[in-house]
């Protein structure tokens, strides 16, 4: 498949605080490197690879700030978006 889209459901606890939080969205992924989240709860939040950049926007914390790094290069600079997420 070159393609995918799911909803997904996170759980998420912070172990100092014991707080728990429950995500829920959709996933989408498109090969070799383009993939989108978008979160129900939190309308608007987005994390985005346009398979240049890793963009992430999440206005239901910090409003109006939009995160840009390159989503590929040398080894110190290139990040495994999708890996990380997953994890």
């Amino acid at each position: 498949a070159r393609t995918v889209r799911a909803t997904f459901e996170q759980t998420l606890t912070n172990p100092a605080t014991g707080n728990t939080n429950v995500a829920t969205g959709e996933l989408a992924l498109a090969k070799p490197n383009r993939f989108a989240v978008r979160f129900n709860n939190a309308a608007g939040d987005r994390v985005i690879v346009d398979g240049e950049h890793l963009w992430v926007y999440i206005p239901s914390a910090v409003p109006g700030q939009v995160l840009k790094q390159p989503a590929r290069g040398n080894a110190a600079a290139s990040i495994d978006a999708l890996g990380d997420l997953l994890t």
